[in-house]
């Protein structure tokens, strides 16, 4: 009976030795690999710690392709999240961000910021504001306090394409600057110029000349002065001048009508002077 009883003891201890041993251990062992698990939605093979494959059509092993990571969110084991792609930053998303101040989908109030969504591989961001039946544009507010109102904004740009803002300075420095020659024959310029008035619509395809003007043809002043015509690079291949280059050559002409003007002076006095002296020899 004792020996009985000791071995029943001997067993029972040995169970609660294992016990406190084996429980603690567990625990570690779920827990480390909890905190290393990766946790996938409708895919067997996240490749982050958070991974949600929407369309559920990504490989079952290796990396999922560009395409399949197009429906996914991925949050990375470093923080990054991406949104259609692996991220790279912070957050990343692939595809056009909508800011919507109205009802989804309709295109009233509904803004969008692309990279290369429209035109392809050019480098631009693109926004787009669809404005419905009423007035568009973008506008800009630095504040400190307060909330943005129309008229606290720092600048903007109309549906129509004018820029607005309180003032502009393009740089000017003379140590970005090199090969500095002064103008010549400013006048000669001028006059060769045909200033004119005209109707002016947005773009190619619109059929609405909604904005009068005064300037000059582009493909005339680039055949007086190339340098402040620019091309665009995109297919319509639309010229544009940079009316700032014209205020040198125009004070240029000034300059040169203003050493006529001291010339013909100086002769009017010149005359003057011996219309005076023939005067007084009557």
């Amino acid at each position: 009976m004792g020996i009985l009883f000791n071995t029943i003891s001997t067993i029972f201890n040995y169970i609660f030795y294992m016990k406190k041993f084996f429980i603690p251990l567990f625990l570690i062992t779920v827990g480390t690999t909890c905190m290393m698990a990766q946790m996938g939605v409708q895919t067997s093979n996240p490749q982050g710690v958070f991974h949600i494959d929407s369309a559920k059509d990504n490989t079952v092993t290796g990396a999922p392709t560009n395409a399949q990571l197009a429906n996914d969110v991925l949050v990375t084991p470093t923080g990054t999240v991406g949104i259609g792609t692996n991220p790279r930053t912070k957050l990343e998303v692939f595809g056009s961000i909508g800011m919507v101040g109205g009802t989804f989908p309709t295109t009233t109030n509904l803004a969008a910021i692309g990279w290369n969504i429209i035109e392809g591989g050019v480098g631009f961001n693109e926004y787009v504001n669809y404005r419905g039946t009423g007035n568009g544009g973008h506008r800009f507010y630095s504040l400190t306090s307060g909330t943005p109102t129309l008229a606290n904004s720092l600048s903007y740009l109309n549906i129509n394409g004018q820029w607005s803002a309180a003032e502009f300075n393009p740089t000017s420095d003379i140590r970005l600057k090199r090969n500095i020659k002064p103008v010549e024959n400013g006048l000669d310029v001028i006059l060769k110029l045909r200033p004119v008035s005209y109707e002016k619509k947005n773009n190619l395809e619109s059929t609405e000349y909604n904005t009068k003007e005064i300037g000059f043809i582009a493909q005339e002043i680039r055949k007086v002065l190339p340098d402040v015509v620019k091309e665009a690079d995109d297919a319509d291949k639309l010229l544009s001048v940079n009316y700032d280059s014209l205020v040198p050559v125009l004070a240029k002409a000034i300059q040169e009508l203003n050493k006529k003007v001291d010339e013909l002076s100086i002769k009017v006095q010149k005359l003057e002077s011996e219309n005076s002296a023939l005067k007084q020899q009557r």
